[in-house]
């Protein structure tokens, strides 16, 4: 496993455990980013949410990645959320849109 694949998965379990602690399960995880998603999770509240996970330094997802990842949570009934984390930095969760990044939302947990 490379320090990439590392690191990625590293992030992937923080912010699993980051969302369970604010009462979301987690459904599934696609290992080596597979799937449209990282991370499949659910909340009683708010219901699924398809993740993606980032670095804190980019939250970027290319035209496709966005479409693809909008498109399955449409059909799900879910959200399409974009988790960013690194160490020492707070994770946060994005809303996305078929817009670029710069127009999502910040998802208030």
């Amino acid at each position: 496993m490379t320090n990439h694949a590392r690191n990625g998965r590293a992030r992937e379990h923080r912010v699993s455990k980051w969302m369970f602690n604010r009462g979301w399960f987690q459904i599934m995880r696609a290992a080596g980013s597979k799937g449209v998603a990282d991370l499949a999770m659910y909340h009683p509240l708010y219901g699924l949410a398809w993740v993606q996970v980032g670095t804190a330094k980019s939250k970027r997802l290319s035209p496709l990645d966005r479409d693809r990842l909008v498109a399955v949570a449409e059909q799900t009934n879910a959200l399409p959320l974009l988790a960013t984390s690194g160490p020492g930095i707070p994770t946060r969760l994005w809303v996305v849109t078929r817009e670029a990044a710069g127009k999502w939302k910040e998802w208030p947990l």
